[in-house]
């Protein structure tokens, strides 16, 4: 059963929201000020608020995840079929350009270093004869054709020779090495964020062991509404929040710039990709992190005031603003973007007060002639 004081501030708005409801289909509702009796506010529920600000340019913020750039990570593989024989670094590390991450031991391995053994010798021996027939063909002792043939087969052994050592590089397998022992170094500079093997583990050839990424510059790539695609150009600037946490670096640090606007929108979602650029001191950001990215679009001050005081009529939108205590006035706003139950507007300064509850029965008061007009 509906409480008696329920039923009677239920009755109380349909009086106040029927004593504006008068037939005016001759009329356009274009009234921008009404004054309601002070019983009328707070039976209709409204509420409200100073708007936050102003902000020296509109901002627009939007939730987004850092992502390492794809140009500044590495994925180091198994060359060849192996057993991880000992790993060198973990998740987390800081490594240095050529550090060793892994050895591993291959029977293939151990089949090219004998292969280019064998290339070696043939590659001396054929060096060799080159040499004595060269001699041979000054003395007059041989014929032409066979110092070219000679020279035709030096070249061939070394071309083998030069093809079987560079199979043994690209294994990573040393020349010092021990017998089918394959050596992985760090392409780059960088810190590890994955490790996919454990010591022990026989791993096929382009197995994944280690990613390693450089995380300065960071990217930071959010889906904004299409409507804002024009607020986003290159070169917009962006700062970052990562949230309030005890202990948490100065976010103010961390700032960049736009440098790229999807071409094509979501269409479930009728959002497109916006990627930034970031530099943060280290530790600031970290792969995979959730934050709000504010983006600076230079203009008219703007100022933050709840969604719920942005109110669509006919596809524009609009604020209530309260000028004196039961005069309110309709004042049409630019929506620069909201995130986290906050709105970017301009067309009001910082410090009006707005409606923030009440607002449909307002906009059905304003959509309705004042009675005796």
């Amino acid at each position: 059963m509906t409480p008696p004081n329920c039923r009677g501030r239920r009755a109380a708005i349909v009086a106040v929201l029927m004593t504006f409801a008068v037939a005016a289909s001759a009329q356009p509702p274009s009234v921008e000020r009404r004054t309601i009796a002070a019983q009328q506010v707070d039976a209709l529920g409204i509420r409200v608020q100073p708007a936050d600000g102003p902000n020296a340019g509109s901002q627009a913020r939007y939730p987004a995840q850092v992502v390492v750039p794809v140009s500044r990570q590495r994925l180091v593989a198994a060359p060849l079929p192996a057993l991880v024989e000992s790993l060198q670094v973990a998740v987390g590390d800081e490594v240095r350009a050529g550090q060793v991450l892994a050895v591993l031991r291959s029977t293939q391995a151990s089949e090219l270093q004998r292969d280019v053994a064998q290339a070696n010798s043939q590659a001396d021996l054929a060096r060799r004869n080159l040499e004595r027939d060269e001699q041979l063909f000054a003395e007059g002792l041989i014929a032409q054709s066979r110092l070219e043939a000679a020279r035709a087969q030096a070249r061939q052994a070394q071309a083998q020779q030069l093809e079987r050592r560079r199979a043994l590089a690209q294994a990573g397998v040393g020349a010092d090495g021990g017998a089918g022992q394959i050596t992985l170094r760090a392409p780059i500079a960088g810190v590890v964020l994955e490790q996919q093997a454990v010591v022990g583990e026989r791993v096929e050839q382009a197995a994944p062991l280690y990613r390693i990424a450089a995380l300065d510059p960071l990217w930071v790539e959010m889906q904004a509404p299409a409507t804002d695609a024009a607020l986003l150009a290159r070169g917009t600037a962006v700062r970052i929040e990562a949230g309030p946490k005890a202990g948490q670096r100065d976010t103010a640090a961390i700032a960049g710039r736009v440098i790229a606007l999807g071409q094509s929108v979501d269409p479930a979602t009728q959002t497109l990709l916006v990627r930034a650029e970031v530099r943060a001191p280290a530790g600031a950001l970290r792969p995979g992190q959730t934050v709000v990215a504010v983006v600076e679009v230079p203009g008219v001050a703007s100022v933050r005031v709840p969604s719920a005081a942005v109110v669509d009529e006919g596809g524009a939108p609009v604020v209530f603003v309260e000028e004196v205590a039961g005069t309110f006035r309709r004042v049409p706003v630019t929506l620069g973007g909201s995130a986290d139950g906050m709105a970017t507007v301009t067309g009001i300064d910082a410090g009006t007060r707005v409606v923030v509850q009440g607002t449909a029965a307002l906009k059905s008061i304003f959509a309705t002639p004042e009675p005796g007009k």
